[in-house]
């Protein structure tokens, strides 16, 4: 009883420092934010665009702001990255600050010009939606839910658009993209229809049957199931963390190649180095993304899994011959589960 109390008030104190830390993580990503961008623009001044580019998609990823959207703009025009130049350009010049100072309203101009550059490279894909509230994607990717209020930016070809809701039928359009130009589609979502109801049957006479041995007890159940699935998702973080750093590295290796060249740069980005180059950062930042979500993932479920074994009460009042029982480890460099039983 003792070894429950203690443990009980240990998670007591873990969901109190849980509840009171939303504050403090906010400020602690408003701080991260502010050293990645001027790490950024200390590898941008110096010429290192790679480096620039994974500190701005740092900041970028803990805090969205006008000045990192338009300096993460100008890094990804130097890498050839039009697409994504375009959409972080777009963001820089919708929410850019707004001053009488003559400095301020200069740099907004060179926003303009250089989100005018990078337009020419892209279309640019308006979608309206009813009703309200559909998730709109791209190629099954999210762009939010509707209305989105701003254009998305497509490479040249063809894209699957589409818009679902739940309650509602999935409405999709096929769209061509063409450099330069604007693409306007409305997509609106009808009713699903009901369900069909179930022909009820009736029970089948009651038998009387032996009671079921016990077999494994469900917290038992529970805590193999539960590490399990964390394993498997700490192997997929570390797994995509080694993805990421590999992607990286060949992007520094790739773009000393590109800047050694008589081109000195990616100017025109139909230049193999130069699609392997945005097709390396475009891993890099998804791998790292993905990592961070399946080990995050990981520390929830061993988490979860631990709640589960504390709070399923045991079906077991002592232990028998042939009985099969897990407990979980857990320490400081490792975890797991120790399997017992008496035969």
């Amino acid at each position: 009883m003792a070894r429950v109390s203690r443990l009980l008030a240990l998670l007591g104190a873990a969901l109190a420092l849980f509840a009171a830390s939303p504050a403090s993580a906010a400020d602690d990503d408003s701080d991260r934010a502010e050293v990645a961008f001027k790490d950024g623009n200390r590898a941008f001044a110096a010429g290192d665009y790679h480096a620039a580019f994974d500190a701005y998609r740092t900041a970028w990823s803990l805090k969205q702001t006008f000045d990192i959207a338009c300096n993460l703009g100008r890094t990804e025009v130097e890498l050839s990255l039009a697409r994504d130049a375009a959409e972080h350009l777009d963001y820089c010049l919708r929410t850019f600050s707004v001053s009488s100072r003559g400095e301020v309203k200069d740099a907004k101009q060179r926003f303009r010009e250089l989100f005018a550059r990078v337009r020419r490279e892209v279309s640019a894909l308006s979608v309206e939606a009813h009703p309200a509230g559909a998730e709109i994607t791209v190629d099954g990717a999210s762009y939010g839910l509707a209305p989105l209020g701003h254009d998305l930016f497509l490479v040249p070809g063809e894209h699957r658009v589409r818009a679902r809701l739940s309650g509602f039928q999935e409405q999709e359009r096929i769209v061509n993209a063409e450099a330069g130009g604007d693409v306007s589609i409305s997509l609106t979502l009808e009713h699903a229809p009901p369900p069909v109801a179930a022909t009820p049957v009736a029970p089948a006479p009651p038998r009387d049957e032996p009671a079921p041995s016990r077999g494994v007890e469900p917290r038992t159940v529970a805590l193999i199931a539960g590490s399990s699935l964390s394993l498997v998702a700490l192997g997929i973080g570390v797994g995509f963390t080694l993805d990421a750093n590999a992607a990286r590295d060949d992007a520094k290796s790739l773009g000393k190649k590109i800047h050694a060249s008589p081109a000195g740069g990616c100017m025109d980005p139909e230049v193999p180095d130069c699609q392997e180059l945005g097709t390396l950062v475009t891993r890099q930042g998804d791998s790292r993304h993905a990592a961070e979500v399946a080990l995050v993932t990981a520390a929830a479920v061993e988490g979860a899994t631990l709640l589960a074994w504390l709070l399923i009460p045991s079906l077991a009042p002592a232990k028998k011959a042939g009985e099969l029982r897990a407990v979980p480890l857990v320490g400081r460099s490792a975890s797991g589960i120790l399997l017992t039983g008496a035969y």
